[in-house]
């Protein structure tokens, strides 16, 4: 873990160090191949079982760049697995704002929802998954999944999860 906490302290150090570099050339933003590494390692922290340490990097890339759906959706993977579910759900619900038209937010905010015992949403975030899925072309292949978890959550009672 000291390892990953020094990483950390040495990037808020060249985070800095860059900041100052594009803020004195008129720009106060990191530059897009900067984000990519950092989400680059994120990503690892992640694949790696890292959570709380990628979450870190992920809160970074969405406060330098609100409006990258991935960076999103990397810190609600992280807080979903950590099971913060409402966090999850606010992250998933971001995430889909920056792209409407990809089911993958609704369908995870979905599960979220389902394992914090909140099946009426859960149900209604699925709905939405479904619909957008429907609508769009590049999703057909996740159709048939969705409509199996619809037809196995349609069977539960509209209540408490057990």
């Amino acid at each position: 873990m000291t390892d990953v906490n020094e990483a950390l302290l040495e990037m808020i150090d060249l985070l800095k160090q860059r900041y100052s570099q594009t803020e004195e050339q008129g720009s106060k933003s990191f530059s897009p191949e900067y984000l990519e590494e950092l989400y680059a390692m994120a990503f690892e922290l992640y694949k790696n079982g890292k959570y709380e340490d990628a979450k870190a990097f992920f809160r970074f890339l969405t406060l330098a760049d609100p409006f990258e759906r991935k960076f999103w959706m990397g810190i609600a993977a992280c807080n979903q697995l950590l099971k913060d579910y409402q966090e999850a759900i606010n992250c998933y619900s971001a995430a889909a704002l920056q792209d409407p038209s990809d089911p993958y937010a609704h369908w995870y905010a979905a599960d979220c929802y389902f394992h914090a015992g909140n099946l009426p949403k859960a149900k209604e975030a699925l709905q939405s998954a479904l619909k957008t899925a429907t609508e769009s072309s590049h999703h057909q292949a996740l159709l048939p999944k969705l409509e199996v978890q619809i037809e196995a959550w349609t069977k539960l009672p509209h209540g408490e999860l057990k």
